[in-house]
């Protein structure tokens, strides 16, 4: 995999960019041609591969900086229990995009992204614990 990116790691390759898989190849080769994976890629099974796959090394830097913003806001300022657990969250879906969470867009990825503009919204830091409380209340018509 590392084949593609020599050189290239500062750029993008796109959202459609796949690479080849010689591990891919062989099984297919043992296997037959009918069965197992293809050789030609989607993305990487290593979320943070996927994303220097993706975007290039910007854009994991611009995630990065987000997510590591919003801890730092949440761990520093809050002043409710709820922007500080879903900051612990989030710090953890993070952190295991570098072992197994795939870089895709479906509904997990959905909710990491949700709790980041939650947390990076420094009104709610603000706001007390029953404040919110109430807020959650009335907007859910409980």
């Amino acid at each position: 995999m590392f084949k593609i990116f020599t050189g290239q790691l500062d750029k993008s390759h796109g959202g459609f960019s796949n690479y080849y898989s010689d591990y891919f190849y062989n099984w297919r080769n043992v296997l037959g041609r009918d069965s197992g994976d293809s050789p030609f890629r989607f993305n990487a099974e290593v979320g943070i591969l996927g994303i220097i796959l993706k975007g290039g090394l910007i854009f994991l830097l611009l995630i990065s900086l987000m997510v590591f913003k919003s801890i730092y806001l949440s761990v520093k300022y809050s002043k409710n229990n709820y922007t500080y657990s879903l900051a612990f969250i989030f710090t953890s879906y993070f952190m295991f995009y570098g072992v197994e969470n795939i870089f895709i867009f479906d509904l997990l990825n959905i909710s990491f992204w949700i709790m980041l503009s939650i947390t990076s919204n420094i009104k709610l830091y603000s706001i007390e614990e029953e404040e919110m409380i109430k807020i959650f209340k009335r907007v859910n018509n409980v």
